[in-house]
Order: C-alpha cells, then structure tokens, then sequence
C-alpha cells in the first residue's frame, strides 16, 4: 500500500528532509538505500524531462510566493496503478514541503515498459509525467491502450520513455501557476 510521504527542499531546491513515510516507502519498493542518497542532492536531478523541469520551476516559483498547491499525479511501478494527491506548500526560508497522499491504487498487469531495471530498445515514447498516458497520433492513451490499440510494444524490448505532459495536464498546470505558458 502506498504512504502519505512527505519531503522538503531548501531555497537552492536541495532535498533537506525525509519523512518515516518516504523512508518506509522506499524500503517497501526495494531501495532502502534511496532516502540517504538523495539527502542534500538536489531535487532536479529525480525529475526526468525538460517539460517537468520547467513545470516544477513554475509550480515551486508559485510555492514560494505564498501559495499552497494541490494536483493529482499518477506514480505507476510496474504492477500497480497509483493515482495520489501532491500538496505543495511554502515553508520557512524559501522552503517547500511536498506532501504526497494515495487517493487510489489497484493492481496491474505487470508492465514491463514501467520496469526501470529492463534493458531497452531503440524505440522512444513520449510519456506524460503526470498521468502517466502515453502520446499516439489518436491522442493521449494508457499504456495497456496503446499496448493493445497501437500494437506499440511488439519489439522484444520495451522502449524508451521520454517525459512530456498531456493537454489536460498542461491545462491544469497553467492554472496552478497563474500564466500561460509557451514552449
């Protein structure tokens, strides 16, 4: 089962606290080792995908004038679908504290293109890094839609994921932030 964790960055975006949650979290998902090695790293270094790192800049830029945020975001691992809840509020000194909640999990066939331990093949898609649906030329579909309708995964080994963000997503974001965003 999925954790409330919560974590926290300083002013310069380095990774200052971890709580039991994202502790026990990261043990249950084999990496007990995790929380001490990102400990003081900078965040950016975990988030994967220009779009995302433009996206946190924005969201933590609007964190630190005051503003609490809250969005939905999808954290798949290879057998389980996670929908959970980030709140992002502003703490002392320039600080951001992140709090992520379970709002709903179910299991999955497993699925090997979301298994970050499988070789991979030459092929890349594109992956919206927070619903977690992948971009066809007929819009935005799950990975077992785009397994089943598009046949996108009939090479031997599953392809690579480059990061991007859907148009609902996108949507939702320019929200949060306050601003239109051209890229």
């Amino acid at each position: 089962m999925t954790l409330t964790t919560i974590h926290r960055i300083d002013a310069d975006d380095h990774i200052t606290f971890l709580d039991d949650g994202f502790r026990r979290q990261a043990k249950d998902a084999g990496v007990p080792d995790l929380p001490a090695e990102i400990m003081g790293k900078n965040l950016f270094l975990y988030l994967a995908g220009q779009l995302t790192h433009l996206w946190y800049h924005l969201l933590l830029e609007r964190a630190r004038q005051g503003v609490e945020i809250s969005f939905p975001f999808r954290c798949d691992s290879p057998a389980l679908r996670r929908e959970l809840q980030m709140v992002m509020r502003p703490i002392e000194y320039n600080g951001v504290e992140f709090e992520s909640r379970p709002i709903v999990e179910a299991p999955r066939p497993f699925t090997p293109l979301l298994d970050p331990t499988i070789a991979r093949g030459l092929q890349t898609v594109t992956m919206c890094a927070w619903c977690k649906r992948l971009r066809s030329v007929i819009g935005w579909l799950e990975v077992e839609q785009a397994a089943t309708i598009l046949q996108a995964f009939t090479e031997p080994l599953p392809p690579n994921i480059d990061y991007g963000i859907c148009v609902d997503d996108e949507n939702r974001l320019k929200a949060l932030v306050g601003r239109n965003i051209d890229r």
